[in-house]
């Protein structure tokens, strides 16, 4: 089930890359009850939210209202299988809308899926955080 896992994580970026978090959702990659955590990211006035809903809210008016870009574009590294989680290290490109500059960052994410749906997941500022967080320390 662990390698499935994976495999799932895998294409949920694909498609975040073609169609952003609304095709995500419609693609059915989030369980109805996700359990949605970027309050370590400092974002202020987000903590952990719970649904779809919610998480598109997020990115609609959180993450991309904050950081409007263009050509946004998240690549994964080996992703690391623990059972139902999944454990990622992301690098993230994008141009500013307005300004055209390139910018990116470095995230971790941990994924725990059941029945191949996203039931949770944390974002980390920094990969390391979520080894950490997973029990997986380099």
């Amino acid at each position: 089930m662990s390698q499935e896992n994976v495999e799932v994580v895998r294409r949920l970026f694909d498609v975040f890359n073609r169609g952003g978090p609304d095709a995500v959702i419609e693609a059915g990659f989030l369980s109805p009850e996700i359990v949605f955590d970027p309050s370590r990211l400092g974002i202020p006035g987000v903590g952990i939210l719970r649904g779809q809903e919610a998480v598109r809210a997020f990115f609609k008016e959180d993450w991309f209202g904050a950081f409007p870009f263009e050509e946004w574009e998240i690549h994964i590294e080996e992703p690391v299988s623990d059972g139902d989680r999944v454990i990622v290290k992301s690098s993230q490109q994008g141009r500013g809308a307005s300004s055209g500059a390139a910018a990116g960052l470095e995230l971790g994410n941990i994924f725990t899926l059941r029945n191949h749906q996203v039931v949770r997941m944390a974002v980390f500022g920094r990969p390391e955080e979520a080894l950490e967080a997973a029990g997986m320390s380099e």
